[in-house]
């Protein structure tokens, strides 16, 4: 354990007293361990008076700010995309001068930015990608039933109707992979139909 760094009065404590007999020292302190720096390594320690107490208050400030490294995530719905094995493969492909294990973590490292080129324009807020492919899609057919004949609309209901199942497999894929919940993988795309059936017959 160490001592963190502090901001304000280096002392936290005095004995109040006048004149020779005054005495004052640093008996407060925070105390960190190596797994908080690392998480925290800009945090610090503020000292606050005293006021009526013979002992300063310290309080831990973490800046809001921090930027915290997030762990490496791969979904399983980035695979049926086109582009995805092109990506990853000319990525994965570029040569590294190193041993077998600092190779990887290279490879890996490098993947980060494809997976948001991947992610971000195709599946970021995948439920409201859904919903917006969704009712893209029932507008689309209502305008088609109403119209007594529109190739071109049926064409774009087509179109519609596989973004929206496939923006569907993705987000059911995605909370799967997320909560791991194991009824879902035998649903029908988590349907009301299905809900309403599973509570009758559970």
């Amino acid at each position: 354990m160490d001592d963190t760094a502090i901001k304000g009065s280096f002392f936290t404590w005095s004995n109040k007293r006048g004149g020779q007999g005054y005495n004052k020292s640093r008996i407060d302190r925070v105390l960190i361990i190596l797994l908080w720096l690392t998480e925290f390594p800009v945090s610090e320690a503020l000292t606050f008076p005293p006021c009526i107490s013979d002992h300063c208050s310290l309080v831990i400030s973490i800046p809001p700010h921090l930027a915290r490294h997030r762990p490496f995530q791969f979904f399983n719905f980035w695979m049926a995309h086109l582009s995805f094995k092109d990506l990853v493969g000319d990525s994965w492909g570029l040569p590294v001068r190193a041993s077998p294990m600092p190779t990887l973590c290279i490879k890996l490292r490098r993947l980060k930015p494809v997976r948001r080129t991947l992610n971000k324009p195709h599946f970021q807020n995948i439920s409201a990608r859904v919903a917006l492919a969704r009712e893209e899609l029932e507008k689309g057919q209502l305008q088609n039933l109403s119209s007594s004949s529109n190739r071109d609309g049926i064409e774009q209901e087509k179109i519609f109707l596989s973004n929206f199942c496939d923006l569907a497999y993705a987000e059911v894929s995605f909370f799967k992979q997320k909560a791991r919940i194991k009824w879902l993988a035998l649903g029908d795309k988590n349907s009301k139909f299905l809900i309403r059936r599973c509570l009758l017959t559970g």
